[in-house]
């Protein structure tokens, strides 16, 4: 390469001609500098090396954005333990609350409408069951009946009453149980009110009188009895039962409504599956229903056995009459884990318990069935239902 001023060749790399000093173009000193084909096999590889890392550079950064926006989606999203439940008041305490139920407690003269005069929407009743901490066996305030159970021998049954319902006849795949009642459970089409009115009811009903426990204290009918009205859909086991008591006396909740007016269900829902079971067992239930005290407080249900038990969604009324009261309620198969399309009958006895006196207690109880015993399932009857 020359000097474009003075024409001298110029040897190796410089920005400047030796003879003049006039500056060189810098292309033609890139051309000097890397004339060799060696030089220009570097500059390529240093090139692609810069290309490679610039890349991997920005691979980097791609991931760490994208690693910070799906924590950011982590982070947002609701977890199992994001919604803990409220914790218990101090109402609550010592209880087992498993939902609400709907309750009506109802009062006066029948209106035109569909409530009575005077019905007030009461407040929800608590569904409980045995309060933690009680050990297994038979719960603390579990209506045992203990003078029944200590009873010198076998206390003869009653005789049963003429009024009692003719015995249903069962299909043969129901297996019944001797001398135990049989009653016909009718399905209905359409949801029962309850309000304590049993006016929609489409069935007839059946009488209890038989006394099962606490036969000193019983007076007669006017005393103590009871006819009961059954029916059933695919969500619920309805009951409506009159009562006829002279003396009303509801001054106990919870696990000690027993020791008041009120009634008590046992169920043995796995009927085929432990026929012959002479004890209750983990599908037998052993349920109270109180009417409360037919003013302001409202009724209630509470679920002796099994422990654990739920009583969510069960819906009950209460009305006080001229001799007694009614008192209705709905029993979601789903709480006593009963699908009622698998089943052709349950186990059932269906007792009223009856206290004349001021303070909590239990003094008489009337049963579907004349041989009730408390403990023993064979003796509770049997409940068909109708297709």
């Amino acid at each position: 390469m020359r000097c474009a001023k003075c024409g001298h060749k110029i040897r190796g790399a410089t920005w400047y001609c030796p003879s003049c000093g006039t500056p060189v173009d810098d292309l033609n000193v890139a051309d000097s500098v890397y004339d060799s084909g060696w030089s220009r096999q570097w500059v390529r590889i240093l090139s692609a090396a810069v290309a490679l890392f610039a890349l991997a550079g920005v691979v980097f950064l791609t991931g760490r954005v994208l690693r910070g926006v799906d924590l950011s989606r982590r982070a947002a999203r609701p977890t199992a333990t994001a919604a803990l439940p409220a914790a218990p008041s101090a109402a609550d305490a010592g209880a087992n609350v498993n939902g609400p139920i709907e309750t009506l407690v109802a009062a006066g003269a029948r209106s035109a409408g569909r409530y009575p005069d005077g019905a007030v929407d009461a407040p929800p009743g608590v569904a409980t069951t045995l309060p933690p901490g009680t050990s297994p066996g038979v719960p603390t305030g579990e209506p045992t009946e203990p003078m029944e159970a200590t009873a010198v021998g076998p206390t003869p049954p009653a005789a049963p009453s003429p009024d009692a319902p003719a015995r249903a006849t069962p299909p043969p795949t129901v297996p019944t149980r001797p001398n135990a009642p049989v009653w016909a459970i009718p399905r209905i089409g359409s949801t029962l009110q309850m309000d304590g009115w049993l006016d929609d009811w489409p069935t007839a009903p059946l009488t209890i009188a038989d006394v099962v426990f606490g036969r000193g204290a019983w007076s007669g009918a006017d005393d103590l009895s009871a006819t009961a009205r059954m029916a059933w859909d695919e969500q619920m086991l309805y009951l409506g039962v009159e009562v006829t008591d002279d003396v009303f006396s509801q001054g106990a909740s919870g696990r000690d409504l027993h020791l008041g007016d009120g009634i008590e269900l046992q169920l043995d829902t796995d009927l085929a599956g432990d026929f012959d079971g002479a004890a209750m067992s983990a599908d037998d239930w052993q349920i109270g229903i109180s009417p409360g005290d037919l003013a302001g407080r409202a009724p209630e249900v509470y679920a002796w056995r099994p422990r654990g038990g739920s009583m969510s969604g069960v819906r009950l009324g209460a009305r006080a009459t001229d001799t007694g009261y009614v008192l209705e309620a709905a029993l979601p198969w789903a709480a006593i884990d009963v699908n009622p399309q698998a089943i052709d009958a349950i186990g059932a006895s269906l007792n009223v318990s009856d206290n004349d006196a001021p303070e909590p207690a239990q003094q008489t109880m009337i049963a579907s069935s004349a041989q009730r015993a408390w403990g023993d399932p064979r003796t509770w009857g049997t409940w068909v239902l109708g297709r």
